[in-house]
């Protein structure tokens, strides 16, 4: 930041303008002031003194109030009403000591008075404190203007700032994926819009907030928190996580639903490569992973619908044969109770297998269930139940 406090001066010489009608005055003042290390301009009537003021401004003026023509008073009165000579301060010579002089001079902008005839010390007190005064002023007026400067400078480089935050804002709105910037302390520092609807919260209310406040991980949040350090760590491919830098958890959200979120982050760093965050990207795939597991059991039922197929075309050669042999058999030994007992259990089992292969051939859904040796089954009876809980119509 530039250095704006006003400058310390040193008692030194200023331009001094002189207007009085007598010129023996005129003579005594003028060498006072040179003596002093002033440089003079002598005017015998306030028209000469206009003239010499537009080509030399002084630092300060003594007017003599009493002059024929125009006077002291009609003289401060035009000064202070031009912008150019407005700040130029004016001290009254006067051989009056009257109130009501100095007080009507006072009103017109005047300084000072110095009553005649003049004392060389305090002529030059009284010149050297309005010149002081003048330059201190001057040096105010610097300092504001350069004040006035930098605010306006600031409020442009505020307001380009703002137009850029409002820019990536709207490009972090427009994204398909969550967004957000975490502090090295796991705090939301910006949040997208994504984000906001992700989590059903007002925008601007996640900032500030603990990175795992707002997203509750039902498996991997180890892995996560070590990605995170990492990432904080300068290292853009943390070993936890996944190929090409994805990484995959579950959420829970606030409602006890389950969300599938694909992850991937990378440092935040600021010009001097220094590492001030993390920046995270996030997918909500849960209907794409719904899509695939649908995906997987429509190909396993359809795998299991085929097999059933095939069996029951195997199977019912096969049947059939034992099923007429069971019928011969009722027919030809009616008198044997055991055989005609054993040929009926025969047919009962025909019939469950019969009524198995149908099951088979039209199962609405792929379920499974353990067996032995953590091996896992077809569950045909579970599977044939429609999700209503009627089994489906194979007629």
């Amino acid at each position: 930041m530039n250095d704006i406090s006003p400058k310390k001066t040193e008692a030194c010489p200023g331009n001094i303008l002189v207007v009085d009608d007598a010129p023996e005055n005129l003579v005594v003042v003028r060498k006072l002031l040179s003596m002093a290390g002033h440089r003079v301009f002598p005017a015998l009537d306030a028209e000469r003194a206009f003239s010499v003021i537009s080509c030399h401004t002084p630092d300060l003026i003594l007017l003599d109030i009493m002059m024929p023509g125009m006077d002291g008073f009609e003289a401060c009165r035009r000064l202070k009403a031009a912008p150019e000579t407005w700040d130029i301060p004016v001290v009254f010579l006067t051989s009056s000591s009257q109130i009501d002089d100095m007080v009507k001079g006072f009103s017109l902008g005047g300084m000072d008075y110095v009553v005649k005839p003049f004392h060389k010390e305090e002529l030059l007190a009284r010149v050297s404190v309005q010149l002081e005064l003048k330059r201190n002023r001057d040096a105010l007026l610097e300092v504001n203007s350069r004040l006035r400067e930098e605010i306006r400078i600031r409020k442009l480089a505020e307001t380009a700032l703002e137009n850029e935050r409002n820019i990536v804002r709207d490009i972090l709105d427009a994204a398909a994926a969550l967004v957000l910037v975490l502090t090295p302390d796991y705090r939301i520092e910006l949040m997208n819009q994504k984000g906001e609807q992700f989590l059903e919260c007002d925008p601007g209310a996640a900032a500030g907030a603990f990175f795992f406040d707002l997203f509750c991980f039902e498996n991997k949040g180890e892995q996560m928190q070590k990605a995170l350090e990492a990432l904080l760590a300068g290292k853009d491919q943390p070993p936890s996580l996944l190929s090409q830098g994805f990484f995959e958890t579950t959420v829970i959200m606030a409602d006890a639903r389950r969300r599938q979120l694909l992850w991937q982050g990378r440092s935040r760093k600021g010009p001097d490569r220094a590492v001030t965050g993390v920046i995270l990207s996030s997918l909500d795939i849960t209907e794409i992973r719904k899509a695939e597991d649908q995906r997987v059991e429509q190909e396993k039922l359809r795998a299991a619908l085929e097999m059933a197929g095939a069996v029951s075309h195997e199977l019912n050669q096969p049947l059939q044969s034992i099923s007429s042999i069971s019928e011969i058999l009722k027919m030809k030994y009616t008198d044997k109770p055991d055989i005609l007992k054993k040929s009926e259990m025969i047919m009962a089992q025909l019939r469950r297998i019969g009524r198995l292969t149908e099951k088979l051939r039209h199962l609405p859904r792929y379920i499974t269930r353990e067996y032995v040796d953590n091996i896992r089954i077809l569950d045909i009876e579970t599977a044939s139940q429609t999700p209503s809980g009627k089994k489906p119509d194979s007629g």
